[in-house]
């Protein structure tokens, strides 16, 4: 797994054109899955209270045809809260790029389509990647979502629900080690709250021999 810092994810987004680059950010605000960013719909997208529903994913079979299926797992469906940057892109990208109507896709490729993996990692990722100056695959822009959200200190509950993990299990055995040490961060949570809540009592009761 690779996990790239804010910086490198904003320079990887801004290594793609104006259709794609919404997407980049997207991915990693969200940190859905290729199949659930693919399929996602319109209808499924609130801009105004920045909540994106995952129902559906799309895949693509070995005739070229596309799926749409349940999600990957009954917690695959779920619903995500966005930052407001990347529902104020978002707002600009259905305007301009997305197909109309509640079932249109919001990141369809130039001709309407689904985005196919192999075209968009040769035609558009990887060349971005090596403008940015980046080393990952696609799918690391989920990995690099968890990473993000442990360094701003989200419980491991929430993230399993962002992520649609079909277990807390599954979170903690594939990010348990970016976690901070837990019993560590108790230890020093004690500290402050039992600091505070002495106030001081120790010293005056020491000064007065008790």
């Amino acid at each position: 797994m690779a996990f790239l810092s804010w910086h490198e994810v904003a320079a990887l987004a801004n290594a793609h054109n104006d259709r794609l680059r919404t997407l980049i950010y997207f991915a990693v605000d969200t940190g859905m899955r290729w199949s659930e960013l693919v399929g996602l719909r319109r209808g499924d997208v609130d801009v105004a209270t920045r909540k994106v529903r995952v129902t559906s994913q799309l895949v693509r079979l070995e005739t070229g045809e596309w799926l749409r299926k349940e999600p990957k797992t009954p917690a695959s469906i779920r619903s995500i809260t966005i930052s407001q940057f990347t529902a104020n892109l978002l707002t600009s990208h259905l305007d301009a790029y997305s197909a109309s109507g509640a079932d249109g896709l919001v990141f369809p490729n130039d001709a309407g389509n689904p985005l196919a993996s192999s075209s968009f990692w040769n035609n558009h990722f990887r060349p971005a990647l090596a403008r940015a100056g980046v080393q990952c695959r696609v799918h690391d822009l989920r990995h690099t979502s968890v990473a993000l959200a442990i360094a701003a200190g989200a419980h491991p509950k929430a993230i399993q629900s962002r992520m649609g993990h079909s277990s807390i299990n599954v979170t903690l055995d594939r990010y348990g080690h970016l976690f901070p040490e837990l019993d560590e961060s108790i230890a020093n949570a004690f500290d402050a709250q039992l600091a505070a809540a002495d106030g001081g009592l120790t010293l005056v009761r020491a000064a007065s021999g008790g």
